[in-house]
């Protein structure tokens, strides 16, 4: 039965699209008796169907789009003492975080609320970072979990046992939590009828869907795939939004592949160009469990990832659901600069792959005794329990 003491709020950035998003709303929409669940959003921006209306406390950087350093600050305290009010004022029992800086809010302001609190972590701290400044405060942020959370929740083994070489969290403190899948939903989805593009049978089908963000290599991934083109007449579709759009379409422009490249932007079902592509690439250089990937997987798809830090690896088991390439450099390529031999890699893992069906049948075959790991009940029930067992116990 809910009582006042069973009240939990799960504190994200906003649900306008991303893994963790996805994740939040599937726990919101799977909540159960033992619990009284409420989503909070330091924006307002929704992408995924929810069944209960989350509560926005407005932060203006979100509603200006502020992603300076003054307005990343400024975030914190607006938001941890518009968040500190809520927790009061609703009487919350337990705080729950996804992401930045909605974590760091997360620990100020139940802190002060003395509510309890979990967090979760959900990249690699510092292989995230792009300075000095972002590398001190995620350190900060991980001594203040340390000390301060009943709870860090992991989407990653390897992850975890990072965090606890460093020091920076108890192995007793922490969960690991694969991303819940949806896996009937998914593949009955996957079985829509592609309508909004032509698919060529003369053509090779690739497939990438992930944010159009640095960190995810599409500039890798067009350069290797101006070199498919060369041998493998191919079409490369990538669902996705991000900051990144329109220097990705000029890229492509400058590599000559424009007319072989589709943008799909924003997908609400991805899974149906999944079902229907030859293999679906994912060279992104940092990812602790990329849902694409394993939805990608759950389609059947055959998969070619980069072999970046954490997720694909722990996902495709070293290399048995899929194939892990040369780990991508994480620097500024041109047009013109010459493959690098990781790029070489992944390009000739993806030829390997289009020029062996059985092998292609071999690995979509394959990839049905790994999806329980991400089954949905399983691992929201997990999540569930996680908070409810917090609620219980100090």
């Amino acid at each position: 039965m809910l009582t006042e003491e069973n009240k939990v709020s799960l504190l994200i950035n906003r649900l306008g699209g991303g893994g963790a998003e996805r994740v939040a709303t599937e726990i919101s929409n799977y909540s159960n008796s033992k619990i009284d669940l409420n989503i909070v959003m330091l924006g307002y921006k929704i992408s995924y169907d929810i069944n209960k209306t989350p509560h926005s406390l407005d932060i203006n950087a979100y509603k200006k789009k502020k992603t300076t350093p003054i307005g990343k600050i400024m975030t914190i305290i607006e938001g941890s003492w518009k968040y500190f009010i809520y927790l009061k004022e609703n009487k919350i029992s337990l705080s729950v975080s996804m992401l930045e800086p909605s974590n760091m809010i997360n620990i100020i302001a139940s802190s002060l609320a003395k509510t309890k609190c979990i967090i979760s972590i959900r990249t690699n701290p510092f292989g995230d970072a792009t300075s000095k400044i972002e590398k001190l405060y995620n350190r900060v942020l991980l001594h203040l979990a340390k000390k301060k959370t009943n709870k860090i929740i992991l989407n990653s083994y390897s992850l975890r046992q990072e965090l606890v070489d460093m020091n920076l969290c108890h192995e007793n403190n922490t969960l690991v939590i694969y991303n819940p899948k949806n896996i009937e939903d998914i593949c009955r989805k996957s079985g829509e009828e592609v309508d909004n593009i032509e698919i060529d049978d003369n053509k090779y089908l690739l497939v990438n869907a992930s944010r159009l963000e640095e960190n995810k290599g599409h500039k890798h991934l067009l350069r290797i795939f101006q070199h498919i083109l060369r041998t493998h007449p191919s079409k490369l579709l990538i669902c996705g939004v991000g900051s990144l759009e329109e220097e990705l379409k000029y890229f492509a422009k400058i590599l000559g592949i424009e007319n072989d490249v589709i943008f799909l932007g924003w997908c609400e079902n991805p899974y149906k160009y999944f079902s229907k592509a030859d293999v679906f690439v994912y060279p992104s250089l940092l990812d602790s469990q990329p849902n694409a990937l394993i939805e990608a997987l759950i389609c059947g798809c055959p998969i070619v990832s980069n072999d970046c830090d954490f997720g694909p690896r722990e996902i495709l088991d070293d290399g048995k659901y899929g194939l892990l390439s040369l780990k991508l450099e994480d620097k500024p390529l041109s047009p013109e600069d010459p493959l690098t031999d990781a790029e070489r890699d992944f390009k000739e893992k993806v030829i390997l792959l289009l020029d062996n069906p059985n092998l292609r049948k071999d690995f979509s075959k394959i990839s049905e005794e790994r999806l329980n790991i991400f089954d949905r009940e399983k691992l929201v029930n997990d999540y569930l329990e996680c908070m409810y067992d917090t609620l219980l116990h100090p």
